[in-house]
């Protein structure tokens, strides 16, 4: 039994992750790249590997580039037996195309339809009603963090939303002289402060509206109007660095105490504690808007079908029960600011307030809503995030145009 380390670099450069080089070896091709998603994924790779297993780590930075790797690699006919993502629609394709193998098998064992969230058991299934991929935690993606420190000493009380008291709020860090807002700019994560925008303006209806059924008149309206104007006066809030940068970047600004605020999913909770900081003392967070809308997000295993082998593997099924266990499920988001994926999984002892207020949102009939990623397709998601991008980059790109391109891209109807 053993753990190996693949650089990951070699996945990226070669386009095709390194062969196996051992019979029998597992590898996992994974974005885990910051302190505290190491962490959780080492509790499930050690389990895996007490269990007889030989994982195979194969860390690639970013979930645009992880994809690359395994799709490159499924094509290929050399896949690994195990990969992350995101919940989104990647796995209707790879179903489609016979490359990925059901997990049901451990998903009947363990009793996941009883104790998962329904649509998260529905973002997880195939159209044949097999669970193919296993989910490893949930995050509150639309949230907001906030030094204590700086607001105390400024005088500023916690905003309710995107409103003027969360802009008179970013005014006043801005005369004191530290960046209000600590942003990452890039198309990856520029979909979370303007979907946290999104929802607290519009809830579930126009949130239905644009992913869902990407009405033309919902797209053009005032709300989504509204939406686009907001973001764009963040810009005047955070430095000439925000372009690029990753988001564990963005909050290690907040907990040096170079900015004040930070929009983005509550996996950035762990960088926070990381830090040495504790929630309601040292940094405070909000979900933001009157009400606790929270959009499903979760980080997923999913297994694609091995050569030679037409279900799934042994260890594919090993690995899919380990990580849907209920107190491995508590354990994997101990170090993050993530909740478990079962619901009768306990909070872990170091559940912080942020934690506690997603446990609640979550936990709240009608406060969930789909994520978008489940709704539209990769392609539509890679334009929708171009084109809100570049719209965040150029100053001199009109809301109009970026209402253009948006409808565009998710091709509205």
């Amino acid at each position: 039994m053993k753990t190996v380390l693949l650089a990951g670099i070699s996945a990226v450069s070669l386009g095709v992750a390194t062969a196996q080089a051992f019979a029998g070896d597992f590898e996992v091709i994974h974005h885990f790249t910051s302190q505290t998603e190491a962490e959780a994924l080492k509790v499930v790779a050690d389990k895996f590997t007490a269990a007889g297993g030989t994982w195979v780590d194969n860390a690639v930075a970013g979930p645009p580039n992880t994809r690359r790797v395994y799709t490159t690699q499924m094509q290929a006919g050399q896949p690994s037996q195990a990969y992350s993502t995101v919940t989104n629609q990647d796995h209707l394709d790879f179903i489609d195309q016979g490359l990925l193998t059901d997990i049901d098998a451990a998903a009947v064992e363990g009793n996941w339809r009883a104790n998962m969230p329904q649509p998260l058991i529905d973002a997880i299934s195939g159209p044949d009603g097999k669970i193919y991929i296993a989910p490893l935690a949930l995050y509150t993606p639309n949230m907001v963090f906030y030094s204590k420190s700086v607001f105390d000493r400024l005088g500023i009380a916690e905003p309710v939303g995107f409103g003027e008291d969360f802009f008179a709020a970013l005014d006043a860090v801005k005369a004191d002289g530290l960046i209000p807002l600590a942003f990452s700019g890039d198309a990856f994560n520029i979909r979370f402060p303007f979907e946290a925008i999104l929802l607290e303006k519009g809830g579930p209806e126009v949130w239905d509206g644009v992913w869902n059924q990407r009405s033309e008149e919902v797209i053009r309206g005032e709300v989504v109007r509204s939406a686009f104007e907001t973001l764009a006066r963040l810009r005047d809030y955070t430095d000439e660095g925000n372009i690029g940068r990753a988001w564990n970047l963005s909050a290690n600004l907040v907990t040096s105490g170079e900015a004040a605020v930070q929009v983005m999913g509550s996996w950035a909770d762990g960088e926070y504690r990381a830090a040495g900081l504790t929630a309601g003392t040292d940094f405070g967070c909000f979900i933001p808007g009157e009400r606790d809308y929270v959009q499903l997000h979760s980080d997923v295993l999913v297994f694609p079908k091995q050569p030679g082998s037409e279900g799934p593997t042994e260890d594919q099924l090993k690995l899919a029960s380990i990580v849907g266990n209920p107190a491995v499920a508590t354990e994997y988001v101990a170090p993050r600011g993530a909740l478990p994926v079962r619901t009768d999984a306990a909070l872990p002892d170091t559940a912080d307030l942020c934690l506690q207020i997603g446990y609640d949102a979550f936990n709240t009939p009608g406060n969930l809503v789909p994520n978008p990623r489940s709704l539209i397709t990769q392609q539509q998601d890679g334009e929708y995030r171009d084109i809100v991008n570049e719209f965040w980059a150029n100053p001199d790109m009109s809301v109009d145009d970026v209402i253009d391109g948006f409808a565009f891209a998710l091709e509205a109807n």
